[in-house]
């Protein structure tokens, strides 16, 4: 499989971090791996360098492109579970010192405890996004559409979370990867079990909002758009 010619689009919130290390087993022989890790990762300082013009067009035309999606709402949840919800982890603890103690400034009209560690809900993220809308969101956020640009880019592969273990290793297989490399058998988080009381908590405004924030992404990859996720 040398030289590299494919390109994982790995999306926050995603099983990127899996599949970052699955990539860097995949290519452990090639040390230019990260050049075809996202294709417009070096937006957020991912990659060593921003590749040309020229250079981005020739893969994006001619190499095998893989992304992974999970529903708009769900992949929101599992960033505010990571990110804010988590007490220990350091993530978390560097978004509620980023992002949390000002969101809870913003919009709690009588300051609790928590504000001060920046603990803040559901509800009080989903109102801060939606204030920012159109502008550009955090990455963990941020809408396929915009990360990705899927309306530029056709894709080989469109795999989803839903079937994250057999759509990664249908592309294993697609580029040639060794047998014995697959996508581990991991168990996956309870995020899609919780949304719908999550989302319970938010007005219908404000679902409406998020409805209308992540049209695109639901119409591209064949989500219903609904309140609630059956």
């Amino acid at each position: 499989m040398s030289p590299i010619s494919y390109i994982l689009n790995s999306v926050w919130q995603v099983s990127c971090s899996t599949w970052l290390s699955l990539w860097i087993l995949l290519n452990e022989d090639d040390k230019t791996w990260e050049d075809n890790l996202n294709p417009h990762a070096h937006t957020y300082g991912l990659l060593r360098r921003k590749p040309s013009a020229s250079e981005m067009y020739y893969k994006i035309t001619t190499y095998t492109k893989f992304i992974l999606v999970r529903h708009p709402f769900e992949r929101l949840l599992s960033a505010y579970r990571a990110k804010f919800e988590s007490p220990v982890n350091k993530p978390a603890v560097i978004y509620r010192r980023t992002y949390g103690v000002n969101i809870a400034a913003k919009y709690r009209t009588e300051p609790v405890n928590s504000t001060l560690l920046g603990f803040i809900t559901f509800k009080e993220l989903v109102a801060y996004i939606l204030d920012k809308y159109p502008r550009k969101n955090d990455r963990h956020w941020e809408r396929y559409s915009r990360l990705c640009n899927p309306c530029a880019i056709e894709y080989d592969i469109i795999g989803k979370y839903e079937t994250l273990k057999l759509d990664s290793d249908h592309f294993l297989d697609r580029i040639g990867a060794k047998p014995e490399l697959r996508y581990p058998n991991e168990k996956k988080t309870n995020t899609s079990g919780l949304v719908n009381s999550y989302l319970e908590t938010l007005t219908n405004k404000q679902i409406d909002g998020l409805l209308k924030l992540y049209k695109n992404d639901f119409n591209l990859f064949g989500y219903k758009k609904a309140r609630r996720i059956e």
